[in-house]
C-alpha cells in the first residue's frame, strides 16, 4: 500500500477517538516508518561530492543538531513524540506551535520537526544540549522546534512534487526562518546549480559552524553534506581477506589509559599497501579474550597497539533512528596478557570511514590518539564516568576439544571450546558461548572464527558434537 495512502487510513480509522489516543496510535502507525523512509532517501557526501548534485530547482536547508520529534495537533492542543516514542507534552515551544496553528485556521496537522537548544550566546547548540534541556525543566523556555515536513493537515494527507511546496507552507504557517519565538521552520535558501550549494556550504558550514546542509533537488533523493572529519587512532586488530588485510579495527585512549574501539574499515587502501600491512602486522600479534568481528563476521586477529592511522569519517553518531544508544568496547592492554575487555559503555559509531595514511609521526600515545578528537566532533561521556566497576569473576572453561591435521607439510586445526561467563546477571553477557577456531593452510582465508551463545549449556554441547561429527573425518587427530 501507498506510504501515503496509508496515512490517510490512518487518520480515517482514528477519526472518533480521544486526541492522546489517536496521536499514539498515529505514531505507531506512521512516524516509525516516516523515520526509516527517510533515512533510506538520503545519501550522505562531502564536500567535494557536492559537484555531483544535478538539478535547477535546489532547495538547501541548514541542517541542525538535535533531536528529531513527530508532532500531532488536533485543533485545540499539541503532543510530541521522540523518535523512541515518549510522548511530550506542554512544553512552551509546543504550545507556540499550538497557538500559530490555531491562529492559521488548522483543524488538525501531523508535522515533522527538529528540537534544538537556543544558546544565549547565539553559538551552535549540540544535541547534548537539547538532552539536558529537555531532562531540566528550568530550560525548557530554551527549546525550539523548527519544523521542517508535514504528514498530513486537515485530516489529509501531505503530497506534493517538490519539497518547496512543502517549504512554502511551513513558511505560511509559522514564519520565515529569522522570526523570533520557538517555532520556525529550518533555514532555507534556494539554489539552481551545484555553485549554490557550494556557496551556501562556505556560509553556513564553514562560516557559521553549522553541523552540514540537507539538499533536496527534483531527484527523489535528499542529500545530507557534512563536513570531512579526520581523526588519529591507532589498529589494535585486523581481518584478512583475499588481497591481504581486509579491515582494520581502531581505537582511541581514554583520559584513564584505557582505549576505546570506535571503528572498523579497510577503504583506502590499496592492494599493495593491504600485501605490505598482512606481513606487517602478522609479526605484532597479541594474545586477547576479546571476539570482536567484521562486517563479514569473521573476528579480528588482535594486535599490539604500535603504528597509528589517520581516518576519515562524515558522520558521527552516539544513538540510533530509535534512539538507541552505540556502545563501545573498553579495552585494556599489557604486554604480559595481551587485551582484556573492561566493558562496554554509550560511545558513537562512524559513518563512511576511509584510512587516510599510516601517521609515522604520531605514537600510542594519549596526546596523539586522545577520545576527545571524537567528543569534539559528537559529544560523549569519558569512559571515566561511565564504566561501572569490573568486578565479574572470569569465565570457566567447562569442555574444550582440538583436533589436528597434517597433509604433507599442511598443518589444520579445530578448536572448540565451551566457557560459561559468569557474568550473565550483569545482563551484558550471555551465560554460555561456545567459540569454534577454524585452521586451513590451504585456504585463502585461513583462520575462520565463529562463536555461538547460549543460556543453555545443553544446547552447545549438542551443536558441538554435531559440529565434529560433520567437519571431524579420518585423518584427524584428538589432541
Amino acid at each position: 500500500m501507498d506510504y501515503l495512502q496509508r496515512i490517510q487510513n490512518v487518520l480515517d480509522s482514528n477519526a472518533e477517538k480521544s486526541f492522546i489516543q489517536k496521536s499514539r496510535n498515529l505514531f505507531a502507525e506512521i512516524a516509525v516508518e516516516y523515520k526509516h523512509r527517510l533515512s533510506g532517501k538520503f545519501i550522505l557526501t562531502n564536500p567535494d561530492g557536492i559537484s555531483k548534485i544535478e538539478g535547477n530547482n535546489i532547495c538547501i536547508t541548514r541542517k541542525l543538531d538535535g533531536e528529531m520529534r513527530t508532532v500531532y495537533y488536533d485543533g485545540n492542543s499539541s503532543v510530541m513524540y521522540t523518535t523512541g516514542g515518549k510522548e511530550e507534552k506542554d512544553f512552551p515551544c509546543l504550545i507556540e506551535l499550538t497557538n500559530k496553528l490555531k491562529a492559521a485556521g488548522i483543524k488538525a496537522a501531523g508535522l515533522v520537526a527538529e528540537l534544538n537548544f537556543l544558546r544565549e550566546d547565539k553559538k551552535r547548540s549540540r544535541v547534548t544540549d537539547v538532552i539536558h534541556a529537555v531532562a531540566t525543566p528550568e530550560l525548557h523556555g530554551s527549546l525550539a522546534l523548527s519544523p521542517f515536513d508535514i504528514l498530513f493537515l486537515d485530516a489529509k494527507s501531505w503530497q506534493v512534487e517538490h519539497y518547496e511546496k512543502t517549504y512554502e507552507k511551513l513558511v505560511a504557517l509559522f514564519g520565515d526562518a529569522s522570526g523570533a519565538g520557538l517555532v520556525a521552520p529550518v533555514q532555507m535558501e534556494k539554489g539552481e546549480s551545484a555553485g549554490d550549494i557550494a556557496r551556501v556550504y562556505k556560509k553556513w558550514v564553514i562560516q557559521e559552524k553549522a553541523e552540514g546542509l540537507v539538499v533536496h533537488t527534483e531527484q527523489p533523493v535528499i542529500w545530507k553534506i557534512k563536513p570531512l572529519h579526520t581523526i588519529d587512532a591507532v589498529a589494535v586488530g585486523y581481518t584478512v581477506g583475499e588481497n591481504g588485510i581486509r579491515d582494520l579495527l581502531f581505537a582511541v585512549m581514554e583520559p584513564s589509559g584505557l582505549y576505546r574501539i570506535f571503528a572498523s574499515g579497510g577503504n583506502g587502501l590499496s592492494n599493495e599497501q593491504r600485501k605490505i600491512l598482512e606481513y606487517t602486522l602478522g609479526g605484532i600479534k597479541i594474545s586477547s579474550t576479546i571476539v570482536y568481528t567484521d562486517s563479514q563476521g569473521v573476528a579480528f586477529q588482535m594486535i599490539k597497539p604500535q603504528y597509528v592511522f589517520e581516518v576519515s569519517a562524515i558522520d558521527f553518531a552516539t544513538e540510533n533512528c530509535l534512539h538507541d544508544l552505540f556502545k563501545n568496547y573498553i579495552i585494556d592492554y599489557s604486554t604480559e596478557k595481551g587485551w582484556l575487555l573492561k566493558g562496554k559503555v554509550p560511545g558513537v559509531a562512524t559513518y563512511s570511514l576511509s584510512i587516510v595514511r599510516l601517521r609515522d609521526d604520531k605514537k600510542n600515545v594519549q596526546a596523539d590518539i586522545a577520545v576527545h578528537q571524537l567528543q569534539d566532533i559528537c559529544p560523549f561521556s569519558d569512559s571515566d564516568t561511565s564504566l561501572e566497576p569490573n568486578e565479574n569473576p572470569p569465565g570457566t572453561v567447562v569442555d574444550r576439544k582440538v583436533f589436528y591435521k597434517k597433509s604433507g607439510k599442511q598443518a589444520f586445526i579445530k578448536k572448540f571450546v565451551i566457557v560459561k561467563t559468569n557474568k550473565e546477571i550483569t545482563g551484558k553477557f550471555p551465560k554460555y558461548f561456545l567459540h569454534f577456531t577454524d585452521y586451513s593452510a590451504t585456504r585463502k582465508e585461513k583462520l575462520n572464527r565463529m562463536v555461538y551463545c547460549s543460556s543453555d549449556r545443553k544446547e552447545l554441547e549438542e551443536k558441538m558434537a554435531l559440529m565434529i561429527y560433520k567437519t571431524i573425518k579420518s585423518g584427524w587427530s584428538n589432541v
